[in-house]
């Protein structure tokens, strides 16, 4: 990864010095990274014109194609900081109860942390979450025949 962050610094200046000047190394061994990735990959990334480096065909395709790469990879620590934050911002719930209670209490909630998420699953598969809300049922029987009463008591 450094051969490749030096290559592509030095495919952007096409000047060795500079180049190293602005990486904070010694230019010879810049030019001995050069060298090493050159012979790893088994063709010539720059040749000289004049008194300065320009690509190659090999470099400029190199180039075309390891830019993308290397600026996805420099904003990979940002993401990942991103998602670390959302999951510690994210309550997953487990909502194995049917009720309007919970849809109301979820609402209500996120009304006043408005910073906090909600991610919601219905599994009872699944072990990964922070909360889980279940029901137990109990029937009553009533006077009445044609009467069926139902209570439902939610557990997190």
């Amino acid at each position: 990864l450094t051969q490749i962050r030096y290559f592509l610094e030095v495919a952007e200046t096409q000047h060795i010095t500079r180049s190293a000047e602005k990486l904070h190394i010694a230019q010879p061994s810049l030019t001995q990274a050069i060298h090493r990735l050159e012979e790893s990959l088994g063709v010539p990334l720059f040749m000289t014109k004049g008194r300065g480096i320009v690509l190659t065909e090999y470099g400029k395709y190199l180039q075309k194609r390891l830019q993308p790469i290397v600026e996805e990879l420099d904003i990979l620590p940002e993401q990942l900081k991103t998602m670390a934050k959302l999951s510690n911002d994210t309550i997953h719930l487990n909502v194995l109860a049917a009720s309007a209670l919970i849809t109301e209490a979820v609402i209500d909630y996120k009304h006043n942390k408005k910073n906090l998420n909600f991610q919601l699953m219905q599994s009872s598969e699944s072990d990964i979450y922070d909360i889980e809300i279940t029901t137990r049922m109990s029937q009553e029987k009533s006077n009445n025949k044609n009467e069926f009463i139902c209570e439902e008591e939610i557990f997190l």
